[in-house]
């Protein structure tokens, strides 16, 4: 039985496309096409509500970016799909900017695993770290050569 769903390509956060995808067999077939958002090579990432998978790198092609790519349906991520996200990062961590315990906090990183949003927080161990009931639950990370503080957000 085919699927079809058409999804958001979204960029730190702002729409830049649009992923066509049809469900065939034992296999999925996704077609990425978006707006050109920087001069840096960028992946895309299949991304649900219970994870993501990793898609590959969008092609320059016509003045758009573009993709069109068969996976396994085994490595779409579970749950419903809500974006494929764009991103220079290897790993799909993308950027993030949001209210934590209160406090406005910039320059984070986001990204789904296991069917939840963790957010990488800047942090320095030469300054103190405001949110401090996130920093009890948070877990150290290093990402592309700085520190941050990963969270599971609820």
């Amino acid at each position: 039985m085919e699927k079809e769903w058409k999804i958001p390509m979204r960029y730190e956060g702002r729409a830049c496309g649009q992923a066509s995808l049809r469900r065939e067999g034992l296999y999925l077939l996704v077609v990425c096409d978006g707006e050109p958002v920087t001069d840096q090579i960028v992946r895309a990432f299949l991304t649900g509500d219970q994870g993501q998978a990793a898609l590959g790198v969008l092609v320059p092609e016509g003045g758009r970016l573009r993709l069109r790519k068969r996976i396994a349906a085994s490595q779409m991520p579970a749950g419903e799909l809500t974006e494929v996200r764009v991103t220079g990062s290897e790993d799909g961590w993308t950027p993030w900017e949001g209210e934590l315990e209160g406090r406005q906090i910039a320059g984070a990183r986001s990204r789904m695993e296991g069917g939840r949003q963790r957010i990488a927080v800047p942090f320095s161990s030469q300054e103190p770290f405001a949110p401090m009931g996130a920093a009890l639950r948070g877990t150290p990370l290093m990402l592309e050569g700085k520190r941050y503080l990963v969270l599971d957000m609820e």
